[in-house]
């Protein structure tokens, strides 16, 4: 799964098709938030990720939200990244963990 690192959404948001493919299928009536991105307003749906890993590092129940229709790519978010340990960037890589 593809992810866009952005430190100012709160928690993970997952595309529908991302959110579907980890098993996640929120119906029309859990969208009851709604969130302020670049693109516009997006409805989204709570829920949580029982376990999340990227590369060595794992968070389990990880906050997140399945985001509408609207949504290009899925978002790690700060519900993850907070426990993610030590995030760098260097020479235009970015580490998670380490």
């Amino acid at each position: 799964m593809r992810f866009v690192v952005d430190t100012g959404a709160s928690i993970v948001v997952l595309r529908p098709e991302d959110a579907r493919r980890a098993g996640l299928a929120p119906r029309a009536a859990d969208y009851t938030q709604e969130a302020n991105a670049a693109s516009g307003t997006l409805l989204l749906a709570p829920v949580s990720i029982r376990s999340l890993a990227v590369g060595s590092h794992v968070a389990n129940e990880v906050d997140a939200a399945v985001g509408d229709d609207a949504m290009d790519v899925s978002l790690l978010g700060m519900s993850y990244l907070s426990r993610a340990g030590r995030i760098t960037i260097e020479q235009g890589r970015l580490t998670i963990g380490g």
